[in-house]
């Protein structure tokens, strides 16, 4: 019995390490699957990205919808687990280029549920930068929100505006956000006036031992290890209080700033 002790102690933290690679592998055939299906629709539109709505639980449809539906919370919302939010043509703008492919909206390391860690699982971890893809509503472009402060920093609704800084290969479009802090399909990001102000609105996830997935506009995908996962709260499956999440020169806020927006008069962001 000590012997099959001791071998357990041994083998349970490599299989444990094996399991997160694993994970990690299956993210990014995710993450590339959504980015592959993203720059088909904008080679099927004339390079004009897919609508990223953000800022409302209300369920657009077609022609109005944007590339996801849906306002996930850890309330028993239908939205939790209703993947035609995510596959129908009519509430998801990708539908037709992911295949049904409902699976590929979640990494395999969320295991959030839609009573937050009891219940059924919920269908979708992924969110896409704020500033890709504009509004179709009359109020302008609410995927740049309140957060990416434009006109002072761009937002991208065609390939065309991506050409320049940050660049297809440094422009992040999908990431695993934090269960507790994901609700719509877009991931605000408050872009620092300085090095020091820094703050988290939505939070990522750091479930791949302490990274995160990413894709990027040029369709390669990452797992980026975080500098100070410290200062992004650890999951408790209860909804994140955002108000505060900060700290000053965080390297991560100014690293998924840089890879997130640039200046719209083309000088150097501050950091």
């Amino acid at each position: 019995i000590a012997i099959i002790a001791i071998l357990a102690a041994m083998l349970l933290p490599a299989l444990s390490a094996a399991k997160k690679r694993a994970q990690g592998i299956q993210c990014m055939g995710n993450m590339r699957q959504l980015t592959l299906a993203w720059k088909m629709y904008a080679n099927d539109f004339n390079g004009t990205f897919v609508v990223n709505e953000s800022g409302s639980a209300a369920v657009d449809v077609f022609p109005n919808s944007a590339w996801v539906a849906g306002w996930l919370d850890y309330n028993g919302s239908p939205d939790d687990t209703n993947i035609m939010y995510l596959i129908n043509p009519t509430y998801a703008k990708l539908a037709d280029y992911m295949g049904k492919a409902a699976g590929a909206y979640k990494c395999p390391a969320d295991q959030s549920c839609d009573h937050g860690a009891t219940g059924q699982p919920r269908v979708r971890s992924v969110a896409m930068n704020a500033a890709v893809g504009a509004d179709v509503t009359p109020a302008g472009l609410a995927a740049s929100g309140n957060w990416i402060k434009y006109p002072t920093y761009n937002v991208f609704s065609k390939e065309s505006q991506i050409a320049n800084s940050p660049g297809p290969s440094d422009l992040w479009v999908f990431l695993d956000e934090s269960p507790d802090s994901i609700n719509d399909g877009s991931f605000a990001v408050q872009m620092p006036a300085s090095a020091a102000a820094t703050e988290w609105i939505d939070v990522p996830a750091k479930a791949h031992g302490n990274a995160c997935g990413f894709t990027f506009a040029d369709g390669h995908a990452e797992i980026h290890k975080w500098l100070s996962p410290g200062n992004i709260p650890a999951t408790t499956y209860t909804p994140l209080n955002k108000n505060g999440i900060y700290e000053l020169n965080d390297p991560d806020i100014l690293w998924v700033a840089k890879h997130t927006s640039s200046r719209s008069d083309g000088t150097a962001l501050p950091y």
